[in-house]
């Protein structure tokens, strides 16, 4: 008796392919296909859905029932609206069937998505859209039971590159973005409403226009009215952020006071706006920012549907936070809105915004600050990259932080590994070698690596000349033995890597690893041959991407080889080359090193390279006389005009000596330019008395300057 129980267990699991220890085969070629019992026609567009997906992965058409069969038909399936659920979706196994689970159509479509992702489509599968596999068999987890808590660490997800923007990205790496999800966003109230006086803030006793009075009466209403033409026009969009502008005026109106605004603190009527807002439209959910003014959290917890969103720009940048000297001040930042509200969301940051060429490689190092806002109680991550144009390495960036919001403890480099497999199969080896070694680099070594700066600080960080110089041949080796569809990206690494090894000659001058070789005693400049190629190469190659500009203020790569163009026409002579000045005046805590005033190292039209800044200061530098200074008949200084860095001419340039007080003085007007750089030529008479050289700058007031080279010839 026993023996033939035992024998018909054996079959009825065999029928019903199923085992507990080895979980549910859901599908196998020629033997086993599932039926999906149909209970409401609710769920109808979500089982379409999966039709689709599952005759994409194995060829094979899904029948649908409306009662269910008897085991050897073959797995059952289950997608069900359950709206009264707390759950936002639930999928789960019992070995026999399997039950997918949403508390709205939009969520039931999320979990047949996160279904097919992650069980069903392979990890080394990198294609945006879901292609056809013709698989064998798709066999499920043992005791499968996840939900939308278990499955994403976050529950906003956006890595904000050019590749999430398409609907089919998002779908395939189970993502968010702010055009789809979000009704307002960032500093611009003014796309939502017409701002008139009546809700301009109170500044000195008058309205002014650049900020906003956040308890206005006729701010509320025009918010209210664009608000629910926003929801009425698209109820998916159902986020809005509520951010005063990016200034630091805080409203002093009678009721703002009377709400607990400060000088400082905007926080008080902010959030007693948001309250208001988030009362009125239940259904949506509203964020103020720690942000500048609205940095403080408010005393009094927040309503259910609205949250925070905390901008790190005042995080160090390129390092990992918990082990930063800062963890605790920033664990106890983000402890104090825990207390207020359970909605956290983080905007952090994945790119050099000055140079969108510069890998910026921080991926591993993010993962662990990923870790560290998970501990926090963070609930979204929004991921900022390049809106526009083109990031080195953008589409891997944007696919592994996908991966790690979804789950932090991801195999990153796995993942780099398999990405650089699939775009360039046996040659894609040496170049995630190269992709994992600058990000382990950036991960264990201290220097910090900003969202703004210039290619020295990546020097500093995980750059080497000569290695990248590899990754570039091995970049090309690849392109050409690459599929057609990947030799835009593998191109468009190339100029990137080219553009990299542009900005480190560059940056070094006439020193090692520069452009050229200068020799002050023969006075001769000789320009490296291989520059020459490498601009030669760059401007091929640029072409063939059709790449304009790179970086946040779309300065243009016309203007940079322009540049370079004039740079290696001109002439460089210097009695001071290579010598160290001695600076009698304070220097800035980042410009710090005056040899950058005499290596050779000219400034282009961007700040962050090869200019010296001076904001505290006049620059006071004094020169001893040798022999070739007294013959020198000529000082030649360029200042950089950047009207957006707050950069402007100096107010005048005098020199004198130890016997002179003024050998020569020329007076300098401002220039209303937003980015010009202008040079000027100052004739000089030095006499036999005069023992050293007196230099003084004089910075215009509220304004800095930025001067690349001094020369005297």
């Amino acid at each position: 008796m026993g023996r033939w129980l035992a024998l018909t267990v054996f079959i009825i699991c065999l029928f019903s392919a199923c085992s507990n220890a080895s979980g549910l085969l859901l599908f196998k070629k020629d033997s086993v296909l599932p039926y999906i019992l149909v209970e409401k026609e609710d769920a109808s567009k979500s089982i379409d859905l999966f039709r689709t997906l599952f005759k994409k992965a194995t060829g094979k058409e899904i029948e649908l029932a409306t009662t269910m069969k008897n085991a050897s038909a073959g797995p059952l399936i289950h997608i069900n609206l359950e709206r009264d659920s707390e759950k936002l979706f639930a999928i789960k196994s019992d070995g026999q069937h399997l039950h997918i689970m949403g508390n709205s159509n939009d969520n039931l479509i999320l979990a047949i998505h996160y279904f097919f992702n992650t069980y069903v489509y392979p990890d080394q599968d990198f294609n945006t859209d879901y292609q056809s596999l013709a698989l064998e068999q798709i066999l499920l987890p043992a005791n499968l039971h996840t939900d939308n808590e278990r499955a994403f660490a976050f529950a906003y997800r956006e890595p904000y590159f050019p590749a999430n923007s398409t609907l089919a990205f998002q779908q395939r790496f189970n993502t968010q973005s702010l055009e789809n999800q979000w009704g307002l966003w960032g500093h611009n109230i003014h796309k939502l409403i017409r701002p008139t006086e009546a809700m301009y803030a109170i500044i000195d006793g008058a309205p002014n226009e650049e900020q906003y009075n956040f308890s206005s009466p006729a701010l509320e209403a025009a918010l209210k009215s664009g608000i629910k033409e926003s929801l009425d026009n698209a109820p998916e969009k159902k986020y809005f952020v509520i951010m005063p502008n990016d200034n630091e005026l805080v409203c002093q109106c009678d009721a703002c006071k009377k709400l607990g605004n400060t000088e400082t603190n905007a926080t008080p009527a902010v959030v007693h706006l948001i309250s208001k807002l988030a009362a009125s439209f239940p259904q949506a959910v509203f964020f103020t920012s720690d942000y500048v003014t609205t940095s403080t959290p408010p005393e009094k917890v927040m309503p259910s549907n609205t949250g925070v969103i905390i901008s790190t720009m005042d995080f160090p940048k390129g390092v990992v936070l918990a082990d930063s000297k800062q963890k605790n001040k920033i664990a106890e930042r983000f402890k104090k809105w825990k207390s207020v509200t359970n909605q956290l969301f983080v905007w952090d940051y994945a790119v050099n915004f000055d140079n969108y060429m510069d890998a910026y490689p921080t991926l591993l190092l993010q993962q662990e600050n990923l870790k560290f806002y998970r501990s926090l109680g963070v609930t979204g991550i929004f991921m900022q990259g390049n809106e526009t144009g083109y990031a080195a390495f953008e589409q891997l960036k944007a696919i592994a932080y996908a991966k790690l919001m979804e789950n932090p403890d991801a195999d990153v480099q796995q993942l780099i590994r398999d990405y650089f497999h699939y775009i360039a199969e046996e040659q894609g080896k040496p170049l995630s070698d190269y992709f994992i070694d600058i990000n382990m680099k950036a991960l264990t070594n201290k220097p910090t690596l900003d969202i703004y700066g210039g290619i020295q600080q990546s020097t500093k960080k995980y750059l080497n000349d000569d290695v990248l110089h590899k990754f570039y041949d091995a970049l090309s080796v690849a392109r050409k033995n690459s599929k057609p569809e990947f030799q835009s990206e593998l191109m468009k690494l190339q100029l990137s890597s080219l553009f990299q090894l542009l900005e480190i000659a560059r940056a070094n001058g006439l020193q090692q690893h520069g452009w050229g070789n200068y020799d002050p005693k023969t006075k001769q400049l000789q320009i490296h041959a291989d520059i020459k190629s490498r601009l030669d190469e760059f401007k091929s190659i640029r072409s063939m991407t059709g790449l304009q500009t790179y970086n946040e203020v779309n300065n243009s790569f016309q203007d940079y080889l322009r540049q370079w163009d004039d740079l290696l026409k001109s002439s460089y002579q210097n009695q001071l080359f290579g010598q160290l000045l001695a600076v009698k005046s304070k220097l800035d805590e980042d410009y710090n090193d005056p040899s950058v005033l005499t290596d050779g190292a000219i400034g282009f039209l961007d700040y962050y390279n090869n200019w010296m800044i001076f904001t505290q200061d006049d620059l006071k530098i004094e020169i001893p006389m040798t022999d070739q200074i007294r013959q020198t008949k000529n000082l030649q200084l360029s200042f950089l005009v950047d009207k957006k860095h707050k950069l402007a001419l100096p107010k005048a340039i005098q020199v004198g000596s130890d016997t002179r007080s003024n050998i020569a003085r020329q007076e300098l007007q401002t220039s209303a330019e937003k980015l010009k750089k202008l040079t000027y030529n100052i004739p000089l008479t030095i006499n036999e008395t005069d023992n050293t050289l007196k230099l003084i700058i004089t910075k215009d007031k509220n304004v800095g300057f930025a001067c690349d080279e001094i020369i005297l010839k």
